[in-house]
């Protein structure tokens, strides 16, 4: 008998796992990415990375503002500065990327500070780009983006060289 009720239970519980699987089902699915060229951001051959308003002579009692275009057209804001000479450019950005995508430009939006050997100093803002605030890299994933901004000078602003940094941020 305990044989035979051995036999039974195991025959139920092949019959059980047998009825299991039967009733069981698979399906396969796809799974995907896209992987897109990192950016980079090249300094251009030469001095061309920087924004420069060149030289200027300030008012002894009147501030001024002077802007340079991301196209590296120089404008005085008032009769009380006078530039000289040509030697003002836009920055220029090399930005390379994933081809025919679309990037954003992030620029200063807050003042930023330059400061002579002395510590005197004067703030740029409004800082532009040829690009606006996006850009689409070409088919090779290059672009060369255009960056400009106004500088404020002081009445009586000391005479002598003034440099800072500002960044700019290029995300897709």
């Amino acid at each position: 008998m305990n044989r035979t009720l051995v036999m039974i239970i195991g025959m139920i519980a092949a019959f059980a796992q047998q009825g299991y699987t039967q009733n069981a089902s698979s399906l396969g699915a796809n799974s995907t990415a896209t992987i897109v060229s990192a950016i980079k951001i090249e300094v251009l051959p030469g001095d061309n990375s920087d924004l420069k308003f060149g030289t200027i002579i300030a008012h002894t009692t009147q501030n001024g503002t002077v802007t340079v275009s991301p196209a590296g057209q120089r404008t005085i804001s008032t009769g009380y500065l006078t530039a000289i000479g040509s030697t003002h450019a836009s920055a220029q950005f090399k930005v390379t990327g994933q081809p025919n995508v679309s990037i954003s430009v992030m620029l200063p939006s807050n003042p930023v500070t330059i400061t002579s050997a002395g510590g005197q100093t004067m703030t740029v803002d409004e800082f532009s780009a040829d690009a606006g605030a996006g850009v689409a890299l070409n088919d090779s994933g290059s672009k060369t983006v255009n960056v400009g901004g106004k500088l404020h000078v002081g009445a009586g602003q000391a005479s002598a060289n003034y440099t800072g940094t500002f960044s700019v941020t290029f995300s897709y």
